[in-house]
């Protein structure tokens, strides 16, 4: 199963990722203005989420606008799409 990895330690809070991906990602507007992922495992800074083959469009799109390159998506064999 694919899936989306955020490293928020990153982060700069510019919000691009929630223009090219609004359904996988938003800005945290409680203490510091950085991305999170709609849904998903968080495991300190980082968060995981597990997505359908069909839905990597959107989130490959969000890592290659990324300023500080802190989004992944990865494939079922956990080899990078970005």
């Amino acid at each position: 199963m694919p899936k989306i990895i955020l490293d928020k330690t990153n982060c700069i809070g510019c919000g691009s990722c929630t223009i090219y991906a609004e359904d996988y990602f938003e800005m945290n507007t409680e203490g510091h203005a950085k991305a999170q992922l709609t849904r998903g495992e968080k495991h300190g800074e980082i968060e995981t989420l597990n997505i359908e083959e069909f839905e990597t469009e959107e989130p490959i799109q969000a890592a290659q606008g990324c300023p500080s390159q802190c989004i992944q998506v990865l494939d079922d064999a956990g080899k990078k799409l970005v």
